[in-house]
């Protein structure tokens, strides 16, 4: 996520995002395929723009680490019409009162043991 941040970002985004020792901050990337698909393009959250600030709908799925992260990174169709690599942008959102994170199922329950020859 810090690659991305310094390579996009605006000089507060960098600032406030980019890792530094002195100050570590825990972060996640998501996705929002609840079936569980991969079609990065697919997502259904939408993001719209309302007096300068963009309102985010939707979910987001899979986020390994979300339940102790500062923040997220998580993309969303700002363009729906738009071909898909012009259809999605990309927002960093602080962790506050109006995100819920939810543990909804354990994908892997049960330890593995794994011996090789």
């Amino acid at each position: 996520m810090g690659e991305c941040t310094n390579e996009f970002g605006n000089k507060a985004q960098k600032e406030k995002y980019s890792p530094r020792p002195a100050r570590p901050r825990s972060s996640v990337r998501s996705s929002d395929r609840a079936e569980g698909g991969s079609d990065f393009f697919g997502a259904t959250t939408t993001a719209k723009k309302d007096d300068g600030t963009y309102i985010l709908n939707g979910q987001k799925r899979f986020i390994v680490g979300a339940e102790g992260s500062d923040y997220f990174m998580a993309y969303a169709k700002t363009n729906p019409e738009g071909p898909p690599r012009d259809s999605l942008s990309c927002f960093l959102v602080d962790r506050d009162d109006s995100i819920e994170v939810r543990h909804v199922y354990g994908l892997m329950e049960r330890e593995a043991v794994v011996q090789g020859a």
